[in-house]
């Protein structure tokens, strides 16, 4: 099944887990009333072009071609344009436009061509792209779902899992090892075929510093991440299950809340 299709159906996520965990009323908002926002943040929708121009250099590895810088660059501007150009709904920082994104997208997906380029990533073998998953844990009537960006496969028959991400500053080292996504992805991996194999987990970071930079990250998860995992998943279920939501106004998702005249209206009902 697409990730699309296992949307359709009752679930959680790592995004579900996370927002629930940052405020509980954000939660609330989005995935039980089905509120829509009043906008979407600009660095949401410039992620989501980034990530989409890196699926599309990975289906051309598949059939043995590796994108050029200014191929990638030009995918960049396609899909940039489609996605923000004359979007209303697109909220953007104080210093940032529709073109000043797009310059600053075009650098960035630049530095990530000519790092591949250079440090031969590309070398292993492609399994799959934006790989959907599913996968029931004891406790929960429902299923976790989600989508790795990337599985490789090296010549020792290892399996890498590889998350995109772009940031505005570098990962520091506690950040990688206690990636929760990551963590989960490994999870999700041994129960959907790749249990008998090595697995190594990685983060592609875009990062969007004064001077732009890409960096992979490369870590490993022990039994005792996945249980400590499996504990958060579980517990998060049983707040939802009492509809126990609680706002966070001190989130550093505040400022750029699509939810904040819901959150103001919650916080004066009586």
């Amino acid at each position: 099944m697409t990730l699309s299709e296992l949307r359709k159906q009752p679930h959680l996520s790592v995004s579900a887990i996370e927002s629930y965990m940052e405020c509980g009323l954000e939660f609330k908002f989005s995935r039980i009333d089905k509120l829509k926002t009043k906008y979407r943040a600009d660095a949401m929708v410039f992620g989501s072009t980034i990530h989409r121009v890196l699926a599309e250099y990975n289906q051309e590895r598949l059939i043995g071609k590796i994108l050029t810088t200014t191929e990638l660059q030009d995918l960049f501007e396609k899909h940039w344009i489609t996605n923000a150009k004359g979007q209303e709904d697109i909220s953007y920082k104080k210093n940032k436009s529709f073109e000043l994104l797009m310059r600053e997208g075009k650098e960035l997906i630049g530095i990530f061509g000519a790092s591949i380029e250079f440090s031969g990533m590309h070398q292993h073998t492609v399994v799959a792209i934006e790989e959907a998953f599913e996968f029931h844990l004891q406790g929960l009537p429902v299923p976790m779902i989600g989508a790795m960006d990337l599985v490789e496969e090296d010549d020792q028959g290892g399996i890498h899992i590889i998350e995109y991400k772009t940031a505005a500053a570098a990962y520091s080292a506690d950040k990688v090892k206690n990636h929760f996504q990551l963590t989960v992805y490994q999870i999700a991996a041994k129960a959907n075929g790749y249990g008998d194999r090595e697995i190594k987990l990685g983060i592609d970071c875009l990062i969007k510093t004064k001077e732009p930079k890409f960096e992979r990250y490369v870590t490993a998860r022990a039994y005792v991440d996945e249980s400590k995992a499996i504990k958060r998943i579980q517990t998060v279920w049983k707040g939802i299950e009492k509809n126990i939501f609680i706002p966070n106004t001190s989130s550093w998702k505040c400022k750029d809340c699509g939810y904040l005249d819901d959150c103001n209206d919650w916080h004066n009902r009586d």
